[in-house]
């Protein structure tokens, strides 16, 4: 990868790592996170699961386990997704670094991909930036509980604090901490997972959009000069006109199959 484009890709290249699918990671490597990754927040949701099911008896334990359960079989299936079509993803990712190679002749070329890249980065470290402190709050909660009641700041004897509701379906009182523990790994794992996968899909765009820029530049100027004899029946070897129309029907080309392959 060239080391410029490196620099744009870098947070989406960490997130993706973290899923074990990264395109340029080997076999090996994806497997071996993939083993340890998946059955952690395959665990939190058959706990979340399960505590909805058991907890049918008691109406407002069973609404309130509802949306965690939901949002966590949603970012389950986005990797499942991913994860099948990676081979599709990798190919995506190796025609943007021969775009990147191939486009980087001239300057104003140069300028328009560096613009777009840009603008995918800065909104990659935003939206995980949101994405991250919108969560570290709910995150807190069990932590700081428990610390006040250690403190003996709150005076309760409830049950122990959990990120979710998993009381009917497990021991708490017994693995309270491993559970608690647990919990927070796969959190951060399913908000990963939106981050990475949302942001890899807004670098996909940007590409696709910096390709249309630049295909949009070329028709700009595909008349160089104010001379306004034409010939009629131009030989197209000699012909700049017609080489300049042939490089943007491709480009143009080029740019609907990268959206189509983007979409299926």
């Amino acid at each position: 990868m060239d080391k410029i484009q490196y620099q744009y890709l870098r947070y989406n290249r960490y997130l993706m790592i973290v899923l074990g699918q990264w395109p340029s990671q080997s076999t090996l490597e994806r497997f071996l996170i993939s083993i340890v990754f998946v059955p952690t927040i395959a665990a939190q949701l058959i706990f979340q699961g399960g505590g909805l099911i058991c907890a049918v008896v008691d109406m407002d334990a069973f609404m309130e386990g509802v949306a965690p359960f939901i949002i966590s079989l949603m970012c389950l299936a986005k990797y499942i997704n991913f994860a099948y079509n990676f081979e599709q993803m990798k190919d995506l990712f190796m025609t943007m670094q021969k775009d990147w190679r191939f486009y980087m002749k001239y300057e104003y070329e140069c300028n328009i991909l560096y613009r777009y890249y840009e603008v995918a980065k800065t909104a990659t470290f935003g939206y995980a930036a949101s994405v991250y402190g919108a969560m570290i709050p709910f995150m807190m909660v069990p932590t700081l509980l428990n610390v006040a009641n250690a403190l003996e700041i709150l005076n309760t004897t409830d049950d122990k604090p959990l990120l979710f509701r998993v009381d009917y379906f497990v021991d708490v009182e017994t693995y309270y901490y491993p559970l608690l523990i647990h919990s927070y790994f796969a959190t951060i794992g399913y908000i990963t997972i939106v981050v990475a996968m949302d942001t890899i899909n807004l670098l996909y765009v940007q590409h696709a959009c910096a390709l249309c820029t630049i295909l949009g530049y070329y028709l700009e100027n595909i008349v160089k000069s104010d001379d306004l004899e034409i010939d009629l029946i131009p030989n197209p070897r000699d012909d700049e006109g017609h080489r300049a129309m042939k490089e943007c029907i491709k480009l143009h080309n080029h740019v609907i199959m990268l959206v189509l392959n983007l979409l299926n």
